[in-house]
């Protein structure tokens, strides 16, 4: 039924307010969001304990336990593919996903540690083209990558963004996520006027 029918059917004042507020985004054409899901990897064997190159570096037994349970919570979100760092640690904290739903897996080397040192620009250009797809998409990568990923979505926080999302995303820009923590951002628009308008952080069972 019509917004104008559906508000004469309503009896609580509440209810009313919450389709009052639906019938304005719509009218400003902030109904249609996607989500971005930012994924650090799972718990991965100690540097000091692997003499191979790092990028090989493997889960531990935890981190495999961690990234089995993501299938579930990225299926949740359904992102239309999986962009992550070539890293060892990082694949295998998306695969079990992306092969359990066929999910298309892409592997970017300036989401990675050593790629990053190398490129850091690749970062916001990897997250320029995200934004100009506009579609469900999650992105693996690195403890030390996280400061410019997040700093770059902070400055996509809209006006919807409740303070209490905003504060905790400007946190995390300096704390990081956890091992194996999903961060799920609710974005609406494309390019450059992609915004953040929800932040939910997923974090590992303790």
């Amino acid at each position: 039924m019509s917004p104008t029918l559906a508000a004469r059917r309503l009896t609580y004042g509440r209810d009313r307010d919450q389709l009052d507020a639906l019938v304005a985004l719509d009218g400003r054409d902030r109904l249609g969001s996607w989500p971005l899901l930012v994924v650090r990897h799972a718990h991965a064997h100690p540097r000091s304990g692997w003499s191979g190159p790092d990028a090989s570096r493997p889960l531990s037994a935890v981190g495999v336990r961690r990234a089995a349970r993501l299938v579930g919570l990225l299926e949740a979100y359904a992102p239309a593919r999986v962009l992550t760092s070539p890293s060892v640690r990082c694949l295998h904290t998306v695969e079990p996903f992306c092969t359990a739903r066929g999910v298309e897996l892409v592997t970017r080397r300036g989401l990675s540690e050593e790629g990053f040192e190398a490129r850091p620009e690749k970062v916001r250009k990897h997250l320029r083209r995200i934004m100009d797809a506009a579609e469900a998409v999650a992105v693996c990568t690195h403890g030390p990558v996280m400061g410019p990923v997040l700093t770059d979505l902070l400055a996509r926080a809209g006006a919807d963004l409740p303070g209490t999302d905003r504060r905790m995303l400007a946190r995390l820009v300096d704390v990081g996520l956890d091992k194996g923590e999903v961060l799920a951002l609710t974005m609406v628009g494309a390019g450059d006027e992609a915004e953040v308008v929800a932040v939910v952080r997923h974090r590992p069972p303790g």
